[in-house]
C-alpha cells in the first residue's frame, strides 16, 4: 500500500510514540531512528501546512483565481447644462415649428454593429483649414445648404458680444449626420430632427 505525506506522518508518529515509551521504561534515551522520525514528522507538517495555504489561495486545486473584471465605462453623454428652443423650417412643411429642450446630438456608428453617440452644446464648423467650435448659446441662426456625401454646407450667424460686436457669418461645412433632439412644441413627445433635412434653424436659450 502506498501512503501519501499525511499517511506517512501518521505512521511515523505512531512508531515514535511506541519507541519513546519503551525508552522511558528502560531509562535510556530514544534511539537515533526516532530522532530522524521527528525530523520527518516536522517536514511532513510543513508540507501539510503549505498544501492548506495553497488550497485557501485558489477556489480549486491547481486553478489560479481569475482577475477581477475591468470597471465598466460610464455611458457617454453631455454634462448637465442649458437647453434651447429651436425654431426650425424644414424642407417639407410650409410653416416653421418649434423644438423645446433642444440639444445637438452627434451620432456614431460602431465597427461591431449598432449605433450610439453623444449630446453636445457646440457646433463644429469646418472653415477652410480651421475647425471652429461655436457654442450653441452663441448661435442665432444656421442656414443649411447642399449636402455633399457626409458633409453639409452651412452658414452660421453668431450673436454679437462686447468683444465682437459685429461678428461675420461663418460659412463652412458640418457633419451631415448631426441631429437636434428635444420635444415637439408644447407636447412631451420626444423628437429627432436631422439637420440635413432643414432649410434653417434659429436657437434661443430656454428659460431655466
Amino acid at each position: 500500500m502506498v501512503l501519501g505525506p499525511v499517511g506517512r506522518s501518521v505512521c511515523l508518529t505512531s512508531d515514535l510514540v511506541q519507541a519513546t515509551s519503551r525508552a522511558m521504561i528502560r531509562g535510556v534515551a530514544p534511539p537515533r531512528r526516532e530522532e530522524r522520525s521527528m525530523r520527518e514528522v516536522r517536514r511532513g507538517s510543513w508540507v501539510i501546512a503549505f498544501t492548506l495555504v495553497l488550497g485557501c489561495a485558489s477556489p480549486e486545486p491547481g486553478v489560479a483565481q481569475e482577475a477581477p473584471p475591468p470597471p465598466r465605462q460610464a455611458a457617454r453623454g453631455a454634462a448637465p447644462g442649458p437647453r434651447f428652443v429651436a425654431t426650425v423650417k424644414d424642407r417639407y412643411l410650409e410653416e416653421p415649428w418649434q423644438l423645446r429642450n433642444a440639444v445637438l446630438f452627434v451620432p456614431e456608428v460602431s465597427l461591431f454593429g449598432g449605433t450610439g453617440g453623444e449630446e453636445t452644446r457646440e457646433l463644429l464648423v469646418k472653415v477652410g483649414a480651421a475647425q471652429v467650435a461655436v457654442p450653441l448659446g452663441r448661435i442665432a441662426r444656421v442656414e443649411v445648404g447642399a449636402q455633399d456625401e457626409d458633409l453639409l454646407a452651412v452658414t452660421v450667424l453668431v450673436r454679437p458680444t462686447e468683444g465682437d460686436p459685429t461678428p461675420q457669418p461663418l460659412k463652412g461645412t458640418v457633419r451631415s449626420s448631426l441631429q437636434l433632439r428635444g420635444v415637439l412644441g408644447a407636447s412631451d413627445l420626444k423628437t429627432t430632427v436631422h439637420l440635413r433635412e432643414l432649410a434653417w434653424v434659429e436657437l434661443a436659450q430656454a428659460a431655466q
